[in-house]
């Protein structure tokens, strides 16, 4: 009859095994199928510009932040 150290080995490599093999599995599955996605239900613009904000914030007559 096996120890627990040994019952212990075995289960810790069996759960090894499985996770490396579920892992290589999703990846697999990952790789050869391509992303698709389905368009927007309605049309969609947008913009975006970069201008900088200098605000100093006084919070009882002190400066605690400038944005």
């Amino acid at each position: 009859m096996p120890g627990p150290r040994t019952a212990h080995r075995r289960l810790r490599t069996a759960a090894l095994l499985t996770t490396a093999a579920a892992t290589a599995a999703a990846l697999t599955v990952g790789v050869t199928w391509p992303a698709s996605a389905d368009p927007l239900p309605a049309p969609y613009s947008g913009t975006a510009h970069g201008d900088l904000v200098f605000l100093p914030l006084d919070v009882l007559g002190g400066d605690t932040a400038v944005v």
